[in-house]
């Protein structure tokens, strides 16, 4: 299967493009710069979302498109909807004009306008593929550890596992389903190639989904450690993000819209996706066994 693959340039993207190639499919990447590091097999695409002129020839002779690419933190609101949203609905005018039926959409589990602005934009974004009539499938991943640590995932993984204190936001109570960057790689790999059966709305996430507190019990009981919990009110995170926006700060570690995401009810049911492929990612708890093994 010949596959179109934005958002390549991404942690995910690098994790994703090689497991693509091994199960034979032949890729073309977009990348916004830097597409020569792409990786033998990999056929780089320098372009721009909103520019489909920069990529339209591309899109000859494929059978399947993989949309990953999204803006995910920044305190530029309309940055979310203008790449989230307008980039989306500019690549399925190009899939259409393509002919290219099939069209998988990255989304997340945190979507909805109740998540602030980027949930917001990435539910209009998947309105927009529904009411496409290609042949679509949207992937609701969750919070990803295990391949890079600067995530609140990883941290939070990090912290418990070894720290004698770990700051959590608010109360603790807002669950998390997270998953193994390997787990999610393989199921993406598996949906991508899987022409006709996968159609709808997929949740990729972990087996347990349990609140920040259980998380840090279960994390430093694994590892026979009980760190405290500092707990960090969410309106006072809300005020730190606003004046790192204010301030202009480049690469805040917190956006405004982050707090609302937080605490948004997310769907853990990740039975359609067992139903659909040999869905079976590991627990936080086997990774860890697995880490001290190592």
């Amino acid at each position: 299967m010949k596959i179109f693959v934005t958002g390549a340039s991404g942690a995910l993207g690098r994790c994703l493009l090689p497991a693509l190639l091994e199960q034979s499919h032949e890729v073309t990447a977009l990348f916004r710069s830097g597409g020569a590091d792409a990786g033998a097999g990999i056929r780089a695409v320098t372009g721009d979302l909103l520019r489909p002129t920069s990529y339209r020839d591309e899109l000859a002779d494929v059978d399947a498109v993989l949309h990953m690419a999204a803006v995910t933190h920044t305190n530029r609101f309309a940055e979310y909807y203008r790449v989230n949203r307008d980039g989306t609905a500019a690549l399925l005018n190009e899939t259409k004009r393509a002919r290219i039926g099939r069209f998988v959409f990255v989304s997340t589990r945190a979507v909805g306008p109740e998540g602030g602005a980027y949930s917001d934009s990435k539910a209009q974004a998947e309105e927009l593929v529904r009411a496409s009539g290609l042949q679509w499938l949207i992937l609701r991943p969750a919070e990803v550890y295990g391949f890079d640590q600067d995530e609140m995932i990883g941290r939070l993984i990090e912290s418990a596992a070894a720290a004698a204190f770990v700051l959590v936001p608010g109360d603790g109570s807002y669950e998390l389903a997270p998953i193994h960057i390997e787990d999610l790689v393989l199921a993406m790999s598996r949906l991508v190639g899987k022409n006709g059966a996968a159609v709808g709305v997929l949740t990729l996430a972990g087996p347990e989904s349990l609140s920040i507190n259980e998380w840090i019990d279960t994390i430093g009981g694994a590892r026979e450690l009980l760190p405290l919990k500092i707990h960090v009110p969410l309106a006072l995170l809300s005020i730190a993000a606003s004046t790192m926006a204010l301030l202009h700060i480049r690469k805040p570690p917190i956006v405004k819209d982050q707090v609302a995401r937080l605490v948004l009810a997310k769907d853990a049911d990740i039975a359609p996706a067992r139903r659909t492929i040999d869905f079976d990612p590991r627990t936080v708890g086997e990774y860890l066994a697995a880490q001290e093994v190592v």
